[in-house]
């Protein structure tokens, strides 16, 4: 490189400056084999010389910057340059472990249902499974829900876990999301806020006593366990409550500190009872934690966070700073994607698209920090209900096909998604693998376990589509309008065209409800299959009914009063 004279060069791995008067070097250089040439010819060598300088020169700055943790924008620009044939071609797949999530606390499904899908978890790829109970889980006393699982039931899912080589990670809520408990009478005083049953108050020493004895019981049900998940997401009440504030005054406490101790104290109760038990949290409530505070809590001595993120794109919800951060405090960390649940806390259809995507994008997370962030496993959850109080959403047969889909994209494959899934659909017995793509593409007609549901369920929501297109038509719009049914005034033949197809519609939904009460009672108790009914079915019933009184008000009659139609009412 010149510079006003001189030239940039290296001596001993520092950049300077001297000056080189190239003129006078070539006169002191006696060659007497160069001819007049010779002056060109070095000139040219010097040039290209120097070119190979400053290439290396710069591809050694790029090398030093991807050693150090890079800046978030040159992640963006990594990941958006790979050309369409890297993205075609199969890429390294996570090597962590792979962990599939069951949400209990909705649609529970029972242990025969479970024998006969977990080695296909298996066979895609997961090592173990995320078991969340809440209240299905037979606790002693009176927290569990009626229809809880027994401990004979357990004994079977650690035995059906060990025949397929997959560990159980039990998780148990420690502080949010405790709705199943603090909804109760009697424990209700166990809470932060006096109207809301999600948070537990982390200053009344009995919420400790409760927590503790509920890890203890779910431990000892697992003897095998290498670790257990305490939750601690969305956490939304925090030293609010008299006894926290008191507590936070006499310390000299923040919220945020009152928020880690808690953590702290629970997993080292677990670390000093149940030695070799690893401890895992959700880390939301970390994100926005500074990290001397993290590093002055001592949590990274106790626990590992799982972040988590289920959208399409994680670099547009998680930065840079955050898994800076995290890679600054612990040594490992766990992440989190989604196959189901997570797109509508009322979804019956699950957008695998959608959660592919998701999958795609955290291999992307994962290969730009592997050099300074340790990935230790990934959760692949499938939630059932967003809470406690939520209904139901995607039933677990009706999402096995996204999961697939996902745990391809976690071998390092990359399946254009607008190609039909043939490796998916052969692995699920399946006749049609554009189908798996959506209900829009026809029904896959597959036959893994709980096939049928999926069948059932596509056929319900091409129904609705169907009697969405029938309440766009002008006919119901412009001549069964409510003004029109409250005054019984209408066209009886366009009234009669536009609803000629309800008789259809009604024989249909019973078709749909009739098959699905048979398939899902291989796989659900009636508690699960009454409320899926009651969510999904009788709302549309309900439609198809209304729509048909609405008929047969209008078709029964045969005269009609001369207009104004309400010339009796009067103003308001």
């Amino acid at each position: 490189m010149k510079n006003g004279g001189k030239k940039l060069i290296r001596n001993g791995g520092s950049v300077g400056l001297r000056t080189v008067d190239i003129g006078t070097t070539m006169k002191k250089t006696k060659l007497k084999f160069l001819k007049p040439l010779s002056g060109v010819f070095l000139v040219l060598i010097t040039v290209f010389i120097i070119y190979i300088y400053l290439n290396f020169e710069r591809e050694l700055r790029r090398l030093k910057e991807v050693q150090v943790v890079p800046s978030f924008d040159n992640y963006l620009k990594t990941r958006s340059g790979r050309t369409a044939s890297q993205q075609q071609h199969r890429q390294q797949g996570f090597r962590g472990e792979k962990i599939v999530h069951l949400d209990l606390k909705g649609a529970p499904p029972k242990v025969e249902y479970l024998r006969k899908i977990l080695p296909l978890f298996a066979k895609m790829g997961a090592t173990g499974i995320l078991m969340e109970y809440e209240d299905m889980f037979p606790y002693d006393g009176d927290i569990s829900a009626l229809n809880h699982y027994s401990v004979q039931n357990i004994s079977e899912m650690n035995a059906l876990a060990d025949e397929h080589h997959l560990q159980i990670i039990p998780l148990v809520q420690t502080f949010g999301h405790m709705e199943f408990i603090l909804k109760l009478e009697k424990y209700r005083d166990l809470r932060e806020e006096t109207w809301y049953p999600q948070t537990i108050c982390p200053s009344n020493f009995q919420s400790l006593d409760l927590i503790q004895s509920m890890i203890g019981q779910v431990l000892r049900a697992h003897p095998k366990a290498k670790a257990i998940h305490i939750g601690c997401d969305e956490v939304f009440h925090v030293g609010s409550c008299n006894r926290c504030y008191d507590r936070m005054l006499k310390h000299g406490w923040s919220k945020v500190r009152l928020f880690l101790d808690h953590i702290v104290t629970v997993a080292k109760h677990i670390k000093q009872t149940y030695p070799g038990v690893k401890v895992l949290i959700w880390d939301d409530l970390l994100r926005n934690i500074e990290q001397p505070d993290l590093k002055e809590s001592g949590i990274a001595d106790y626990v590992t966070p799982v972040v988590w993120k289920y959208v399409p794109d994680i670099y547009t919800t998680l930065t840079h700073k955050v898994l800076y951060k995290y890679s600054n405090v612990f040594q490992s960390v766990w992440i989190a994607s989604a196959f189901k649940g997570a797109t509508g806390s009322n979804q019956y259809i699950t957008d695998a698209s959608y959660h592919v995507d998701n999958h795609a994008s955290w291999m992307n997370v994962v290969r730009d920090y592997s050099m300074t962030i340790h990935f230790e496993g990934i959760f692949i959850t499938g939630w059932q209900r967003y809470d406690h109080f939520a209904v139901l959403c995607e039933l677990l047969p009706v999402a096995i096909p996204s999961l697939a889909m996902c745990f391809r994209q976690l071998a390092g494959n990359n399946d254009p998604p607008t190609d039909p899934p043939i490796d998916v659909g052969n692995l699920l017995n399946c006749d049609k693998p554009y189908g798996l793509l959506g209900p829009n593409y026809g029904n896959p007609k597959c036959s893994y376990p709980g096939a049928e549901i999926l069948d059932e369920v596509y056929r319900l929501k091409q129904l609705k589509d169907k009697y969405a297109q029938l309440l766009a038509d002008s006919r119901i719009k412009g001549w069964m309008n409510e003004f029109n049914v409250r005054h019984s005034f209408s066209n009886p033949e366009l009234v009669e065209s536009g609803t000629a197809d309800l008789d259809w519609f009604k024989g249909q939904l019973w078709s749909v409800e009739t098959n699905l009460w048979t398939s899902m009672a291989d796989i659900y108790d009636n508690y699960t299959i009454s409320e899926w009914m009651e969510s999904y079915i009788r709302p549309f019933e309900a439609e198809i009914v209304s729509l048909w009184e609405k008929k047969e008000k209008l078709l029964n009659v045969d005269v009609w009063p001369r207009r104004p139609i309400n010339f009796n009412i009067t103003k308001p």
